[in-house]
């Protein structure tokens, strides 16, 4: 009956932390302004807004709970000052930086950096999102290295969602050159929702809330608790297919989980690694980011407005442009058997047979190939398309 009890307390505990409600409101915003300026720059809504939303609580959630397992198994635990901290940490990384800076090295980075200081220095944290502050509480240095092996954990896990979703919400734009003209771009915007299941020293939560149940393993007393982790990342790609940035994305933080990984397993001879793992971990995923930066920006614009054909970003989802299989990068050059070089042409052409439609399309390496469909009285007079034209 206790562990019912505890169970209970343990989903109760997961909605008393602000981390949870701030990245719902972050996600919702994030999924509204994009519909926005879709529909700014293509006149239509490509995907709904709550799709951020849906995203959110998807791949994550199978993560979280390979993780919970694992954690249960080793029996993982942070302490009250860890969760207020790293609480505090996320909600002021999305309200600051949204997705930029969202990832699991620099979250877990710096809330390790700042509990180590506060173990260091022995301070308590006072006060905060309705806890009084826990006397005498005790932080002790092994407790560092059970966050260091997370910090690496969620690394690895961070870099498999990247991985598995590389073809999932990356959503078209357009942005202006340094020329002034309009290319088309994708915007990488990207957070998961992984709730995971921690120890946490069952005495700070009676001294925090009398009537806490907790659990008794020998002679120490822990309570359970569901944490609201949530990560991502935040990229713009102009200069190649999404796939392959995201691609090359989750190589290098696979690569930084590895050397955090292997700090970790050393701290246990070497506490003080404990440390450079964190300082490791935030360094590299800056670093990382500014290199996926600063080589789309040395790329060839891909999505540039051509003049002997109309640029495609993509296809509405249910249109007849995904039912002729156009992606992003293919190039229409005729239409229904008129070349076509501009959205006047591309209207009049169409205008030729409104019952069926023919397309000569070359993909990125510029091989034509023929598209056709036949066209419904309900269906978009643009067929879904998702142009980049010059403007």
């Amino acid at each position: 009956m206790n562990l019912w009890i505890e169970i209970l307390a343990m989903i109760g505990r997961l909605f008393m932390q602000p981390v949870l409600y701030i990245t719902v409101l972050a996600t919702l915003l994030v999924g509204y302004r994009r519909v926005r300026q879709e529909r700014r720059y293509f006149h239509v809504g490509i995907a709904p807004a709550g799709q951020e939303l849906k995203r959110l609580f998807g791949y994550g959630l199978l993560v979280g709970l390979m993780i919970s397992i694992i954690s249960i198994v080793v029996g993982g635990t942070v302490t009250y000052e860890w969760l207020v901290l790293f609480n505090c940490v996320s909600v002021i990384s999305l309200l600051i930086f949204a997705f930029r800076l969202h990832s699991a090295a620099i979250l877990l980075g710096v809330t390790n950096l700042l509990f180590y200081i506060l173990l260091f220095n022995k301070w308590e944290i006072p006060a905060l999102i309705g806890f009084p502050s826990k006397k005498g509480a005790v932080l002790e240095d092994p407790l560092m290295l059970s966050l260091t092996v997370l910090l690496s954990v969620f690394l690895f896990a961070e870099a498999l969602l990247i991985f598995v979703t590389k073809r999932k919400g990356n959503m078209p734009t357009l942005r202006k050159s340094r020329r002034g003209k309009l290319i088309g771009a994708f915007q990488l915007k990207k957070l998961w929702f992984i709730p995971v299941v921690l120890f946490i020293p069952g005495s700070v939560i009676v001294g925090l809330f009398d009537w806490w149940p907790v659990l008794s393993i020998g002679s120490h007393t822990f309570a359970l608790v569901i944490v609201p982790f949530a990560f991502g990342y935040q990229m713009e790609v102009q200069g190649e297919e999404p796939v392959q940035a995201v691609r090359r994305l989750a190589k290098r933080v696979l690569l930084l989980a590895i050397v955090v990984a292997i700090l970790a397993g050393l701290s246990f001879v070497w506490p003080i690694l404990t440390l450079a793992a964190a300082l490791v971990a935030i360094i590299g995923r800056i670093v990382i980011s500014i290199m996926q930066t600063r080589r789309d920006r040395h790329l060839p614009k891909r999505y540039a407005p051509q003049a002997d054909g109309l640029m495609l970003l993509g296809a509405k989802a249910g249109s007849p442009a995904e039912r002729m299989n156009l992606i992003a990068g293919d190039k229409i050059v005729e239409v229904n058997g008129k070349k076509v070089a501009n959205r006047e042409q591309f209207y009049a052409a169409l205008n030729l047979n409104r019952a069926f439609c023919k397309l000569k399309v070359l993909d990125t390496k510029q091989e034509p190939r023929i598209e056709q469909t036949a066209l419904y009285e309900n269906e978009s007079y643009e067929l879904g398309v998702l142009l980049v034209e010059p403007k």
